[in-house]
């Protein structure tokens, strides 16, 4: 096979396996995202007559459309390299672009286009290399495959991969100690609804399932209960206090929500639409003392309805928050930020509010790393 159709092919390959990220650790999604950005870079390179040419002779409408193909799809590369080094947690640590943008989001869509791109652009230069119906076949199949990877295989991870974790490893790591007193508060579906033992433990439904709480072999996923059940915001909160040596405050509902997840997203709707906020278990004395006294306050909680849920909301704004320093970490399904920081100030308008940190979901099991630098880079003098 010549040099280029190979080129072509691998870079095809490569997509195909990003697209699928879920199924290799992050680390080695960011090594193949870095192949395949100076594969790309090659296949220009020995393109390059390409651009010499660029304006030149006659424009029918085949080669404008290739060439517009093409020019969007650098522009598109341009997009996706800044945001993989934005939402890198290995590679490029040390690099922090404004936290403003939704990166993921960003860097999701802009993998998607690169998808359909890549397919218009084979489909038409496919012709130098098949004919007929084989070239027909071969762009039905990569558009088959470009359709699935954009549109199945995130899917698949967030509601039919099932998440698990060795909790003690997760959990420790690099300390990022704050100045002043710290305490961590958090909000999450476990501790607030009674799970089946059966339940699906999915990033979607915010659900990990504790493996260093099960024995070892393939016995384990026999011996589970709700019991071994860690909610996404659980585990963060984990990780912060860890990072600190913070005390942890749960937000417990006095009415538990649904199991099913599709359940609780109505009864969440259903909040937003009354003026009142959800009751909360009043915190015990010394959680209470613990929170007045402290100079920081690390929220972590999901997003719902792409806002800060109203028991969260509810809890700052029956709280005093003047002066202490708020550090939010938020889970999400890839709406990134969203509302959170604009409902936060609104809700605790003399705090000094630090930039909000979004985890998406599939993330969480490896963002202990990444709350170490978001605290380490934001600690500073106010």
């Amino acid at each position: 096979m010549k040099k280029r159709p190979l080129l072509d092919l691998v870079l095809l390959v490569l997509l195909l396996t990003e697209l699928a990220s879920f199924f290799v650790s992050s680390r080695v999604h960011e090594v193949l995202g870095v192949a395949f950005v100076v594969l790309v870079l090659v296949h220009l390179w020995w393109n390059a007559g390409f651009f010499r040419a660029f304006g030149r002779g006659r424009y029918p409408w085949r080669r404008l459309l290739g060439t517009a193909v093409v020019l969007a799809f650098v522009i598109d590369m341009v997009v996706l390299t800044v945001s993989g080094v934005a939402t890198s947690h290995f590679l490029f640590p040390s690099i922090h672009l404004p936290r403003g943008v939704n990166w993921r989001s960003l860097h999701l869509g802009a993998a998607a286009v690169s998808a359909f791109l890549l397919f218009l652009h084979g489909a038409l230069l496919g012709g130098r290399y098949v004919k007929g119906w084989k070239l027909r076949t071969a762009a039905g199949l990569v558009l088959v495959l470009a359709i699935g990877g954009v549109f199945g295989l995130p899917y698949l991870d967030r509601w039919q991969r099932e998440v698990h974790v060795n909790r003690p490893m997760a959990v420790a790591g690099e300390k990022a100690a704050l100045s002043g007193r710290t305490v961590v508060v958090y909000f999450s579906r476990v501790g607030n609804t009674d799970f089946p033992d059966d339940v699906d433990a999915v990033s979607g439904a915010s659900l990990i399932w504790d493996r260093s709480r099960l024995p070892k072999g393939p016995g384990w996923k026999q011996a589970r209960t709700a019991a071994d059940l860690v909610g996404n915001a659980e585990l963060l909160a984990d990780m912060a206090a860890d990072a600190t040596d913070a005390e942890r405050i749960f937000l417990q509902t006095v009415q538990k929500y649904p199991a099913s997840y599709p359940e609780t997203t109505e009864v969440a709707k259903d909040e937003f639409a009354n003026t009142a906020f959800p009751a909360l278990q009043p915190l015990r004395a010394d959680e209470e003392a613990s929170l007045q006294s402290a100079d920081n306050v690390i929220l972590v909680t999901p997003l719902w309805w792409g806002t800060l849920p109203r028991t969260v909301e509810g809890f700052v704004r029956s709280h005093d928050f003047a002066g202490k320093r708020i550090f939010p970490i938020i889970t999400h399904g890839g709406t990134g930020a969203s509302e959170s920081a604009s409902v936060l100030r609104d809700a605790a308008p003399d705090a000094d509010l630090a930039p909000v940190l979004d985890v998406y979901s599939s993330d969480v099991p490896g963002a202990r790393g990444q709350i170490a630098a978001y605290l380490k880079a934001n600690g500073g003098a106010k």
